[in-house]
């Protein structure tokens, strides 16, 4: 995937690079990780101009299983492992455990 494409997805709504439909999904995501989710009628019909009930199913699940990740990893303060930064890890960070041994490691210390 193109990089300028992946950093256009923090400014969503303001960039020409996105689609209507990823803008779209973007703007699902965004109510959906809210607490509490404020997904709208209309947010929901908008998807569906564009997506099958199956596939908005399939986007739900796939954004409320990362936002579960997302929380299940704050909860036990489990750290990237930085395979979303350009820079390669140094240090202590070249070579993370994997995020299971992470949290057994928390369990048990």
């Amino acid at each position: 995937m193109d990089e300028d494409l992946i950093n256009a997805v923090a400014d969503w709504r303001g960039t020409d690079q996105l689609s209507e439909l990823e803008k779209l999904a973007c703007e699902f995501a965004e109510a959906m990780t809210k607490t509490p989710a404020e997904v709208t009628d209309d947010l929901r019909i908008r998807l569906r101009t564009h997506l099958s009930e199956k596939q908005v199913t399939e986007l739900a699940n796939f954004i409320a299983w990362e936002n579960a990740r997302a929380r299940f990893n704050r909860a036990f303060d489990i750290q990237p492992e930085g395979y979303a930064s350009a820079a390669a890890p140094t240090g202590d960070r070249a070579r993370p455990a994997p995020v299971t041994g992470q949290l057994i490691a928390r369990l048990r210390g």
